[in-house]
């Protein structure tokens, strides 16, 4: 690849809009008991919603415990009590909380505020309970475009360092 090549390829790169994708991020949450842990990823919305927060677009992962199983979405229809939204400081999830389908049940995480700080919640229509929860959010996924550039701009220093003048460093005086 020369390096005209390459910068004709970087600069499309640049001059051509890519689309936006929603962000993805990794969760986990556990109830204090040890009874469920919830874990998977949120896809995002790419704009603050009227709320402060994204809107959770979709959910993926599993739900770890008695009777759990494989998180099948977010709960259809069930708008109005429930935001679905993520919140980028404060709390990560309000009292109207994320609501979601695992197996034959609904499962919904939300925070209430103790007096003295946020304090999580993984409730369920699961008969084997609800509780205080801890969890995690973890960095987002990164979007292709962004992996491409990376790549390009590796294939970038490959090039220039392949093609620099190589002179000895121990010359003998």
């Amino acid at each position: 690849m020369s390096r005209k090549a390459l910068l004709a390829g970087a600069a499309a790169l640049m001059i051509v809009p890519m689309a936006a994708q929603a962000r993805t991020v990794a969760f986990s949450f556990e109830t204090d008991n040890g009874v469920f842990a919830v874990s998977g990823e949120l896809t995002l919305s790419d704009t603050l919603n009227s709320l402060g927060g994204y809107d959770v677009t979709a959910i993926s992962g599993t739900v770890a415990g008695p009777k759990g199983g494989t998180i099948d979405g977010l709960a259809k229809g069930a708008k109005g009590s429930y935001d679905d939204t993520l919140f980028p400081a404060g709390p990560v999830f309000d009292s109207a909380g994320l609501l979601f389908d695992a197996g034959r049940y609904k499962y919904e995480i939300f925070s209430v505020f103790n007096g003295l700080s946020w304090v999580y919640e993984l409730s369920s229509t699961n008969p084997k309970g609800r509780g205080p929860a801890a969890g995690t959010l973890l960095a987002g996924v990164p979007e292709p475009s962004t992996w491409l550039m990376l790549g390009v701009g590796f294939a970038g220093l490959f090039m220039v360092g392949r093609r620099a003048p190589r002179e000895d460093c121990c010359r003998s005086l």
